[in-house]
């Protein structure tokens, strides 16, 4: 009787080691290390049974869980504490976020930012700004770009987010600069840029058709020129510009147009303050039925401008360029928004018997970066 017991038990632990096996198999789990190969063999009974039992079976979970597990972004929040009570709150956003996200670009104005900063600079400050950027749902790149900043630029801000979606925001996805009487990398001492993006955790709680929200956290951010580095930690804010109440006509022609009168006027401020009005220049000025749309102006004076736009439903991407005078980069006051996020221009009419715009830019450098200029204008063109 006892045998047959003592039998009985062997077998049912040898069937337990068996079914491991295949369990371990079904999981997609190669019959490597993990799942102890030797466990199938036919001798050492009480070796066989050890090995393959309830740990064998784990080993399949524990190995599989972490893959899906480091999709999170949690190596990257290798930063200190703030951590553990921000993304609850941003969770719970992403619903809201994921069914409110226009179309195209959406216009960031009324922002407000708080930045608390320590190191070799010890201050807090606060910034309320009327432009602050652009937002651009589904980019594969620049999802966010903008700037807090006070009157002066004596403090500042700037946020480039490449990520669309609430949450912690990847290292590698988020640029943050701050400045302390410096606003580009030409202020070797105050201008404080993640250049790696690696030193700043910036977390989104709200991004969708009605603004974003968020927190940053910065940690031996340097100044340009390595003399200086801080920590810094604060909030960012901005509300979405209200659509412009138009009767705009939108129906981009199918065909390719070239356009053949037109007039440009801007009034720009700044390094250099000054109002043109420049005619079209029609050996230059094309719409191409892919959606790009392309209008030159200039004037006697050597004055010009560019609007070169990307047109779907609305203006999906903007390059303006203004020359006060000058018409390239050779130019000391050319002023060109090369990294198409100074600048935001609106289509008030768009079809085949012509086009009609306004645009607005902020901070907009020369080739040299320094100068910088504001700039507002209108255009139009007909074929």
């Amino acid at each position: 009787m006892g045998v047959s017991l003592k039998a009985s038990a062997v077998l049912q632990l040898l069937s337990v080691s068996v079914v491991s096996v295949v369990a371990a198999a079904c999981v997609g789990i190669a019959p490597t290390a993990s799942t102890q190969p030797t466990s199938v063999a036919p001798t050492g009974t009480a070796a066989s049974v050890a090995t393959p039992s309830a740990p064998a079976v784990q080993t399949p979970t524990v190995t599989v869980a972490p893959a899906t597990a480091t999709t999170a972004p949690a190596t990257e929040s290798a930063s200190p504490s703030p951590m553990p009570t921000t993304p609850p709150s941003a969770s719970a956003s992403a619903s809201a976020s994921a069914v409110a996200s226009p179309a195209g670009p959406i216009s960031l104005v009324d922002g407000t930012a708080n930045v608390t900063v320590s190191g070799d600079a010890n201050e807090t400050f606060e910034l309320a700004t009327q432009q602050v950027g652009t937002y651009t749902p589904g980019a594969s790149s620049s999802v966010v770009e903008a700037t807090w900043s006070n009157e002066d630029l004596s403090r500042l801000m700037r946020l480039t987010i490449d990520v669309d979606a609430v949450g912690v925001v990847p290292a590698s996805s988020a640029f943050v600069a701050i400045g302390l009487g410096g606003s580009s990398i030409i202020d070797e001492t105050t201008y404080f840029p993640d250049a790696f993006r690696s030193a700043c955790m910036v977390i989104v709680i709200k991004l969708d058709a009605t603004g974003v929200e968020g927190s940053f956290t910065c940690t031996d951010l340097t100044s340009v020129d390595e003399s200086q580095t801080i920590d810094v930690q604060g909030t960012f804010a901005a509300a979405a510009a209200a659509p412009t109440p138009s009767s705009a006509v939108l129906a981009p022609p199918t065909t390719d147009v070239a356009y053949t009168s037109g007039t440009a006027q801007v009034t720009t401020t700044g390094d250099v303050e000054q109002s043109i009005t420049a005619e079209l220049t029609p050996s230059t000025s094309t719409w191409t039925a892919d959606g790009h749309l392309e209008l030159h102006y200039s004037d006697a004076s050597g004055d010009t401008v560019l609007v070169r736009l990307r047109v779907s439903s609305g203006v999906d991407d903007q390059f303006i360029a203004v020359g006060v005078p000058g018409s390239t980069t050779d130019d000391t006051t050319y002023f060109p928004d090369g990294g198409h996020t100074q600048c935001i221009a609106t289509l008030q009419r768009f079809d085949s018997a012509g086009v009609n715009g306004t645009f607005a830019c902020t901070d907009v450098p020369n080739f040299t970066g320094d100068m910088t200029i504001d700039a507002t204008g209108t255009f139009s063109a007909a074929p």
